[in-house]
């Protein structure tokens, strides 16, 4: 079993952002989908307005976030996995 140091990379960062852009992506196409057969709104306005705005603040403030809070998680042992059991406090 081998346990890797925990640390922000490019390689983390560039997966943080294919998970958020596809979650995104997912939340927004059932939320435009709900708009349209519920309240009988356009599709493509509301998908493009929804994921648009959520898209910007994702890719923008997320990674900041995320940087800021992992290794607060990490001191605090709210994290979990083989990799992260090096780090933990109890």
């Amino acid at each position: 079993m081998s346990l890797r140091e925990v640390r922000v990379d490019w390689n983390y960062l560039a997966y943080f952002l294919v998970v958020t852009f596809v979650t995104t992506l997912a939340c927004m196409v059932l939320l435009a989908a709900c708009g349209t057969v519920f309240f009988n709104r356009p599709f493509e306005s509301k998908f493009i307005g929804y994921f648009g705005n959520t898209i910007v603040w994702a890719m923008a403030v997320g990674p900041v976030l995320f940087w800021l809070s992992l290794k607060k998680a990490v001191r605090n042992g709210i994290v979990y996995g083989r990799e992260w059991d090096n780090k933990k406090t109890i």
